[in-house]
């Protein structure tokens, strides 16, 4: 991929010249690639992604669950002018754009923090737990209270991530999917769920150009003893009954 970084108005602007990589010895870039393991163990979204980061021409690499097969989530370069100067950026078909310049734990910490989808879109869950309970599980901290999920301190509503992973135990690798919707920034809304069934109907939408709202639907549900996340048809997407039954004649294999 190459660096592309868009001027204000488009091509015809000027563009930002390119931060000069920082080369690394043998041993600097073991001790980057041990720091980065570090703070990767320290975030509780990317430690349970589970999220990797690979050490290639003196760059890091950081790749989710699905490894090669997605392709990595973004790169961290070192650059000069700083000792602890790094360089983020995450890719954009055949390119790669800058997201920030910064230490090497604040560039973890926004990969972990990111909640509009560039590279998870959880990232909701990511600053609650620093505020609930740092380096821990928040037992018990989302609530049902009549039909809404809310926060058990403050009352305030959860994300639908939070709902997933915190009250219905979904993994988070299950919970980012589908992936493609959410590197397309599209909004998840709760539709529908069903407690003792384990079923959670979310609708992922977003706003076209031309102001028209289009989106998807997904029916996470506990199948066969594991969790996954099922595509519905958008015919077929109106509540959960419906969509299993779908899902069922389709052998729960979900439409994309």
């Amino acid at each position: 991929m190459r660096w592309r970084r868009f001027g204000r108005f488009g091509y015809g602007s000027a563009r930002p010249v390119r931060p000069k990589s920082r080369k690394l010895d043998a041993e600097d870039a073991k001790r980057m690639l041990q720091r980065a393991q570090k703070e990767i163990a320290r975030s509780y979204v990317l430690s349970r992604m589970p999220v990797e980061a690979r050490l290639k021409r003196g760059r890091l690499y950081i790749y989710g669950p699905d490894g090669d097969d997605e392709g990595p989530w973004g790169r961290i370069t070192p650059i000069t002018g700083s000792r602890d100067g790094f360089l983020l950026d995450a890719p954009r078909r055949d390119t790669w754009r800058e997201i920030a310049q910064g230490s090497l734990p604040m560039t973890l910490r926004l990969i972990a923090q990111d909640d509009k989808g560039t590279f998870h879109g959880l990232g909701a869950i990511e600053k609650r737990i620093k505020r609930v309970r740092p380096g821990g599980e928040p037992a018990g901290h989302v609530i049902l209270q009549g039909r809404k999920f809310v926060h058990r301190k403050d009352k305030s509503p959860c994300t639908v991530g939070e709902v997933l992973h915190w009250y219905f135990g979904v993994p988070l690798r299950v919970v980012r999917e589908p992936v493609i919707w959410y590197e397309r920034h599209r909004k998840p809304s709760l539709v529908e769920f069903e407690l003792e069934q384990k079923r959670i109907l979310v609708r992922f939408e977003q706003l076209s150009f031309s102001g028209e709202l289009f989106g998807g639907t997904c029916l996470y549900a506990y199948v066969d003893g594991s969790w996954g996340a099922y595509g519905v048809k958008p015919s077929e997407s109106d509540s959960i009954q419906k969509a299993e039954e779908w899902l069922v004649k389709k052998q729960w294999c979900g439409w994309v």
